[in-house]
């Protein structure tokens, strides 16, 4: 009897007890493999989301807002396992006008990488570039406009400065195959007409931090009716080591450039030169520059011809120091429209006509008007020079001419005929001829010259020699 009153509390006790834990873990594992899938279905549609009108013009307004210029995009398409895609880009400044636009720019990098620090860009490109730039008389641009924060006191955090010891360093990861594919980029200045640089093709490619970074450029220039070519290559080597550390101290690099019937006006406008180059050299300039340079040494060579200069020299750059490898050849022929642009522009220039001498007369400028006339000369026809320069070195930490070191010998092909002075008449200087050397341009400076002279007639020489000290 006893024997069942146990069983039956046994049972009694049993059936009292609370279910086993095994099924609510289980349930609880379910409901957080759920809430887990359901969050990363969500990640994973982030860049569906972000790529849909929605999400796009979202981003787009969020840098409208830091931005004084504008920004939009067509189209956008975002991938965590692909590459990335936009098409359609305008960048405007703040009153309107287009600056930067391109009909599409993709890469291969996707977010996933991103994200873990890999930062293989595989083939990125940018089609159909076109930017329109406009630099005003006080340097500024619509390019800097338009990126301009919005509020002036809102800029960028600046970078941490790197720990005592810590060398700067690039992504193990960096790779690239990057292009640009029919660009075209149009400068205004004040002054000048229009340049545009067209059919802009651009290419990198890097492998690796410890590998060479090839670069190329090229395109077709255009000023007004003045159009040319131009090409650069470069080549970099040792910028960084395998693991990404920063190697300056080994870097080493080779470049050229060329260019063909290169427009010049624009460049001498924006140099502030007022047309002295264009007049001093032609319309036109074809150049060719190469350079191997190291952080120790730089080696270059330079050639440029222009319809009235020749200019050949070949140097090296160490130590601060630029000094010519070979003599130096320099042969240039002036011209009377380059003698009247520097008249022009140094304000001594004669009257063009009677009429404009008059003018001046009228308007209470004669006695100004014949000083000037006094201290011009006009060339009367083309004179080609020869300058060759056997030494030069200078620093090229500021400008010191007092410490350069030249050698030079200058000489005229023909007699120079100068008219415009009358207190000189008729000048004509023949067979000019002249040098100067000097170890160091402040301590002491040898010269020698010797030419003919005829004016009205009666003929003299020039002879002089001497040491300045």
């Amino acid at each position: 009897m006893n024997r069942e009153t146990d069983t039956s509390n046994a049972s009694s006790s049993n059936s009292t007890q609370p279910p086993r834990p095994r099924r609510r873990w289980r349930r609880l594992l379910f409901a957080l493999v759920l809430l887990l899938l359901a969050l990363l279905s969500f990640v994973a549609v982030i860049p569906t989301l972000i790529s849909a009108g929605y999400g796009r013009g979202a981003v787009m307004s969020a840098i409208d807002d830091s931005i004084r210029g504008s920004i939009s995009a067509d189209y956008l398409a975002l991938s965590w396992f692909g590459g990335q895609r936009i098409e359609n880009l305008v960048l405007k400044d703040p009153q309107g006008r287009r600056v930067l636009h391109a009909d599409r720019a993709s890469t291969n990098l996707s977010l996933w990488d991103a994200v873990w620090g890999r930062f293989d860009l595989g083939e990125t490109t940018v089609r159909g570039f076109v930017g329109h730039v406009i630099v005003n008389e006080d340097g500024s641009d619509n390019l800097r406009r338009a990126l301009e924060p919005t509020d002036p006191e809102d800029r960028a955090d600046e970078e941490p400065e790197d720990e005592p010891g810590e060398p700067a360093s690039l992504p193990q990861s960096l790779a690239a195959d990057a292009e640009l594919i029919d660009g075209e980029l149009t400068v205004e200045a004040p002054d000048i007409q229009p340049v545009v640089f067209r059919d802009l093709q651009a290419a990198g490619i890097v492998t690796g931090p410890g590998e060479p970074i090839n670069l190329r450029l090229a395109g077709q220039t255009q000023q007004g009716d003045v159009s040319g070519r131009f090409e650069a290559e470069a080549r970099i080597e040792n910028l960084a080591a395998p693991d990404g550390t920063l190697t300056p101290d080994k870097l080493r690099a080779e470049a050229t450039v060329q260019t063909a019937d290169l427009p010049v006006d624009g460049v001498d406008r924006l140099l502030g030169m007022n047309g002295r180059r264009t007049a001093a050299g032609g319309p036109r300039l074809d150049i060719r520059l190469t350079s191997n340079a190291t952080t120790e040494r730089q080696q270059f060579s330079f050639t440029a011809t222009a319809e009235h200069l020749d200019v050949e020299l070949a140097g090296r750059v160490a130590d601060q120091r630029l000094q010519l490898e070979s003599p130096a050849t320099l042969n240039w022929t002036a011209t009377p429209a380059f003698v009247d642009r520097l008249n022009a522009t140094i304000g001594t220039a004669a009257p063009a006509d009677a009429e404009q001498q008059q003018g001046q007369q009228a308007a209470g400028n004669d006695q100004a008007q014949k000083q000037a006339q006094a201290r011009s000369l006009r060339l009367r026809q083309p004179v080609p020079f020869q300058l060759t320069l056997q030494r030069l070195a200078f620093p090229l930490g500021g400008f010191k001419p007092g410490v350069a070191t030249v050698e030079a010998e200058l000489s005229a092909a023909q007699p120079i005929q100068l008219a415009g002075d009358p207190r000189l008449g008729e000048l004509t200087v023949s067979g000019l001829a002249a040098n100067i050397n000097s170890d160091q341009l402040s301590d002491a400076i040898e010269f020698n010259t010797n030419a003919d002279l005829q004016t009205e007639g009666q003929p003299g020489e020039l002879r002089a020699t001497g040491r300045v000290t």
